[in-house]
């Protein structure tokens, strides 16, 4: 487990056009995060769990000669993740690992002095899949794929989703431990 926390000030010193000190307005900053993860033995394998949370507050100065005194924008990231390896998959030749995951952000931004108002909300979930077949000492055969689902959901764009996938194989090749050659085609 892991965790921390941010702070920071309108504390921001900046010289203006006419080389005058100004502090900067609006640029506070209150964050932080969790994270958790564990490792579970499975069999002939590991089982790993993961997740995180990362939150975020902060005021959104604008630009020097277009200040946003009231903008605000605050940022939320919830991540998960669970996945098994075993480097013998019912053979000694054969290892295998698989993860699915889900991402959820969301990004809200408020600034009343120009009446705008944004709120985005985005998902993700998501499997892959990976497997290397040893023939001998020094070559084998690494292919697997993932399949990906997003969708978003925004006051800017309307809701959009999408679902993408793809393959790969990859052969190293091991001439010694500080030589390899790769071929690899994607999909």
């Amino acid at each position: 487990t892991a965790g921390s926390i941010k702070r920071a000030k309108n504390g921001y010193i900046y010289k203006d056009t006419n080389l005058e000190n100004r502090k900067r307005d609006n640029a506070e900053l209150l964050g932080g995060d969790v994270s958790a993860g564990v490792r579970i033995p499975a069999g002939e394998g590991t089982v790993d769990i993961t997740g995180s949370f990362v939150r975020s507050k902060k005021g959104i100065p604008g630009s020097i000669t277009s200040p946003t005194p009231e903008a605000s924008q605050d940022d939320r990231r919830m991540q998960a993740s669970a996945g098994f390896h075993t480097d013998r998959f019912f053979s000694d030749l054969l290892s295998f690992e698989i993860k699915t995951y889900f991402i959820s952000s969301e990004l809200q931004y408020e600034s009343p002095s120009i009446d705008v108002d944004s709120d985005h909300k985005t998902r993700s979930a998501g499997l892959d899949l990976v497997q290397e077949m040893l023939f001998f000492n020094g070559f084998s055969i690494i292919y697997g794929g993932n399949v990906s689902y997003d969708t978003v959901k925004s006051t800017d764009v309307g809701t959009k989703d999408r679902t993408y996938g793809g393959g790969f194989v990859e052969t190293p090749i091991f001439i010694n431990s500080e030589i390899i050659f790769f071929g690899w085609a994607m999909y």
